[in-house]
């Protein structure tokens, strides 16, 4: 399936970015189709940017974002 942003992309439609009050959210991002979705929301930013690490490790064409609860986006792992 070719990459259609106006189809695939669920950040801040589906989903939104901002982590639960308190928490941190990894959303992962297929940069091949371009899907999109929340991998998990975590306790602390070291955990969550571990997540992101840990499950783009040996992946192509896997990006995760790490946000915090307002939004912010505050880390990445994984290659485009």
């Amino acid at each position: 399936m070719p990459y259609e942003p106006e189809k695939n992309a669920g950040i801040d439609t589906a989903f939104l970015r901002g982590a639960p009050k308190g928490k941190f959210r990894v959303v992962g991002v297929d940069t091949f189709d371009g899907t999109d979705w929340v991998e998990g929301d975590f306790d602390s930013a070291a955990e969550a940017v571990d997540c992101a690490r840990s499950r783009t490790a040996d992946e192509q064409m896997l990006k995760m974002h790490v946000y915090d609860d307002a939004g912010r986006h505050i880390g990445d792992a994984g290659t485009f």
